[in-house]
């Protein structure tokens, strides 16, 4: 009787921690489901195999119901689609706002708004293009000037003499000097730094160096030279200040007379001129230049006239004569364009 009763208590307290045992086994596979995991001992070859099959196929839409997988299998935490959460490069991130300053970030959580749709596009920084450059001269016009300075005549008026091999020459400043002298200019302009332009210099000159001339004819009464031709200008900054270049071809007058009636008149084509100057921009309209010049040619027609007689050929041989100019132009652009 009494090992009856002995039996009967073992038996209780056997199924009393059997008990026990599958409350606390309940309780911890609790606890690991809500965590997201379920750890299961090794699975067979085929359950194996079927679980990959399942993987494969990628993760469904929502999540499974927790506990729905079958037993023996490994349940893994559910992550949403590309697109619809976080991307599939950081599963089990959530969206969060973005921390304030000195704050850390939570764990699990990346700023909001997410980068679309693995991270934002790199920004290339692409300077504008530059701005349209804006001239103060006007890139074609319709050109105005006039210039101020003074003349210094060198040279040969003309040589003679028996043998032309050993000419005698005759000195333009014996008969005449240094003189004002005023110039115009009227022209175009084309491509903003080129010009083309008709020129008319006139200048008077004093009295000779050489005292033989007023002995003979008396005191001088007037001696002028005109120079007429065509000019092209190139200007290496005509917005601002630049340097002016001019070259020039065109046709030389000289006229002198003394008290007793004598008179001079040279005048011949052929002569070239250079000018070295400044090209200084005052506003849009108008430029200031100031120019050094000089000029070589030839009197080729030489004529004198006695008193009371037509003028006749002087019997001489061509020389060269040469003049020298520093002039102070302004220059006026007239219905300039852009």
């Amino acid at each position: 009787m009494a090992s009856g009763r002995l039996c009967s208590l073992m038996t209780a307290v056997a199924l009393l921690g059997v008990g026990s045992v599958g409350v606390l086994v309940s309780a911890l596979a609790s606890a690991q489901t809500s965590k997201g995991q379920w750890i299961s001992p090794p699975l067979p070859a085929s359950s194996a195999s079927a679980a990959g099959a399942a993987s494969s196929a990628g993760p469904p839409s929502s999540p499974p119901p927790v506990g729905s997988s079958p037993p023996g299998t490994y349940e893994e935490r559910w992550v949403p689609p590309a697109g619809e959460g976080a991307p599939p490069s950081a599963p089990g991130l959530r969206r969060g706002p973005t921390p304030g300053y000195g704050q850390a970030q939570p764990p699990g959580y990346y700023p909001y708004p997410p980068p679309p749709p693995y991270g934002y596009p790199e920004y290339v920084y692409e300077p504008p293009p530059p701005p349209e450059p804006r001239h103060r001269s006007p890139s074609s016009s319709l050109w105005l000037g006039v210039r101020g300075g003074v003349l210094f005549p060198a040279g040969h008026l003309y040589d003679e003499g028996i043998d032309p091999y050993y000419p005698y020459g005759r000195n333009w400043s014996d008969v005449a000097s240094t003189g004002p002298l005023f110039e115009l200019n009227l022209g175009g302009r084309f491509g903003r730094r080129y010009l083309v332009f008709v020129l008319w210099e006139h200048a008077v000159l004093g009295t000779g160096s050489d005292p033989n001339w007023q002995t003979l004819f008396g005191s001088q009464k007037s001696a002028t030279t005109d120079f007429a031709g065509v000019g092209f200008r190139w200007s290496s900054n005509p917005d601002e200040v630049g340097l002016a270049l001019e070259f020039g071809l065109g046709y030389r007058w000289f006229r002198e007379r003394w008290e007793s009636g004598y008179r001079l008149n040279m005048e011949g084509f052929g002569e070239f001129r250079f000018g070295l100057g400044a090209d200084i921009r005052v506003s849009r309209a108008v430029t200031i230049t100031p120019m050094l010049a000089i000029s070589q040619g030839v009197f080729t027609d030489r004529e004198q006239g006695f008193p009371g007689q037509p003028l006749q050929p002087i019997h001489s041989y061509g020389a060269s004569h040469q003049t020298l100019t520093l002039t102070l132009g302004g220059h006026f652009d007239l219905l300039g364009g852009n």
